[in-house]
């Protein structure tokens, strides 16, 4: 194609640029304001989940409840809050252990577990100390 040519051609417009997705926002609640960001806590499923983001990202900030909004993306770019306990944890009770310390500790009947839950607890915590005390470990690494 010569000059002239090209000038000839239809002048095809480019598209406009495509409007960002709007990101429907997450619910939140402000855990603690940090000047120009706030510690937030929002839910995913049944769990709970903390980050830092700019205040700026709140949308419709309810100043009495603390509550608002935050688009998904603003959250997974903010600073996460808390361990992951779930990526520490390591569960090495069996069963056969935690009925072992239920009866060690005079658990033997349906009776006994309804009217002595203290102890029940008292029992899951030794068929479970191991295991907590390889997550204390974990997380003392971590601080380190």
């Amino acid at each position: 194609m010569d000059k002239e040519e090209k000038m000839d051609a239809p002048q095809t417009a480019s598209a406009p640029p495509k409007a960002a997705k709007q990101e429907k926002p997450i619910a939140v609640r402000i855990i603690r304001d940090n000047g120009p960001t706030a510690l937030v806590e929002w839910q995913v499923k049944n769990d709970a989940r903390r980050a830092y983001v700019p205040k700026g990202v709140i949308q419709h900030l309810d100043p009495s409840s603390g509550a608002g909004g935050v688009a998904p993306s603003e959250l997974d770019a903010g600073t996460a809050y808390g361990v992951a306990w779930e990526e520490l944890a390591v569960v090495t009770a069996t069963p056969q252990e935690i009925g072992r310390q239920l009866r060690r500790h005079g658990i033997w009947t349906r009776r006994d577990l309804e009217q002595h839950i203290d102890v029940v607890q008292a029992a899951y915590l030794e068929a479970y100390g191991a295991d907590l005390g390889a997550l204390l470990q974990k997380v003392r690494q971590m601080e380190e």
